[in-house]
């Protein structure tokens, strides 16, 4: 998110990159608290118990769904 756990900069826009890496670099406790917002979001939605979890119940539907779709003529 734009501010909160991070800066978005256009593809390309090697003066803005630069600009908020040095705004970073000057404000070590937003560097500080965007870090942490950033880590907080990892872990919440790049859990790897969380994905397995997902997958599972995604082949336990696709498995479903394959064995009504077997049953009618």
């Amino acid at each position: 998110m734009d501010g909160i756990s991070g800066f978005l900069v256009p593809s390309m826009d090697r003066a803005q990159f630069a600009a908020r890496i040095e705004h970073l670099l000057r404000d070590k406790s937003l560097a500080r608290q965007m870090g942490a917002r950033g880590r907080q979001f990892a872990q919440e939605k790049c859990n790897f118990g969380q994905y397995i979890t997902g997958l599972e119940a995604m082949f336990a539907r696709v498995i479903a769904e394959k064995g009504t779709q077997s049953n009618v003529p």
